[in-house]
């Protein structure tokens, strides 16, 4: 009782020190696909930019693509994966790239895909592809818990569906050499540059069926290469779905949390 108002408890939690808990939400139920829980999560969408420090036109395609996301969206909903070319002379270059580069039959560099829907090399087609995903429903929500060297990914099922999980470390505010025009600058900072992935496929780890209203999450274990810098360093997780196309994105600091993004 407080000033003649009485205040009653109508909720509550518990929480492991070190460790987060999500709500507890309330679903319709039901078995098949057509079941939606009675929760909405905003979708977070993703962009593969294929890049390379030889590749004289790759920092104009990225700048085009930051500005394109600060004025229309903003880097919190639209998250860039930096994969840079590993066929050439790019220290930053990793296999998987010319894996996924390849798959989508891409051609040449700047290249970007959208959710794994499909990629273009024409600048002005990105618009239009990301706002495919965001006009799409959100059928599973993300959240991720990382310490130093694990993270656990949870989803939660606003619909019934089998998902997976794609899981990558990036880095930004590398200084490395970088071909601008055709002059080579030694002093480039590149950003969202993906430096490993962690998940055993580009397509997702499964995590199974899971029904309107459920949880299930992946763990992971990684480690960092001593040349990174971790306080630069962030986890990105894709949810894919039955598709093989990415309808969820989630960035975690390492070391940190992030909830579910669930509409208000």
């Amino acid at each position: 009782s407080d000033g003649g108002k009485s205040y009653y408890c109508n909720n509550t939690n518990q929480c492991k020190v070190g460790q987060s808990v999500g709500y507890s939400i309330e679903s319709e139920g039901g078995d098949d696909n057509t079941q939606t829980a009675d929760v909405a999560f905003n979708r977070h969408v993703s962009v593969f930019e294929f890049t390379g420090t030889w590749c004289a036109m790759c920092p104009s395609g990225y700048i085009f693509l930051k500005y394109l996301i600060e004025d229309w969206w903003s880097h919190d909903v639209v998250h860039i994966l930096a994969f840079h070319d590993s066929t050439a002379d790019d220290p930053m270059g990793i296999p998987v790239t010319n894996t996924i580069f390849n798959a989508f039959g891409l051609t040449g560099f700047p290249a970007f895909l959208v959710d794994m829907r499909g990629g273009t090399t024409e600048k002005t087609e990105i618009q239009p592809m990301i706002e495919s995903s965001f006009a799409d429903a959100t059928p599973c929500g993300v959240k991720m818990t990382s310490t130093n060297n694990s993270v656990e990914v949870e989803l939660y099922a606003a619909k019934s569906g089998t998902y997976r999980v794609a899981l990558y470390v990036l880095e930004d505010g590398i200084v490395a050499r970088q071909n601008n025009s055709g002059t080579y600058k030694d002093d480039y900072v590149h950003n969202h540059v993906v430096r490993k992935m962690i998940s055993s496929l580009y397509e997702g780890d499964r995590v199974g069926e899971i029904k309107a209203g459920q949880e299930a999450s992946k763990s992971y274990s990684f480690s960092l290469d001593k040349s990174w810098k971790k306080e630069n360093c962030t986890l990105c997780a894709l949810v894919i779905d039955s598709s093989q196309t990415v309808i969820n994105a989630a960035v975690c600091p390492i070391g940190s949390s992030v909830d579910y993004d669930i509409k208000k």
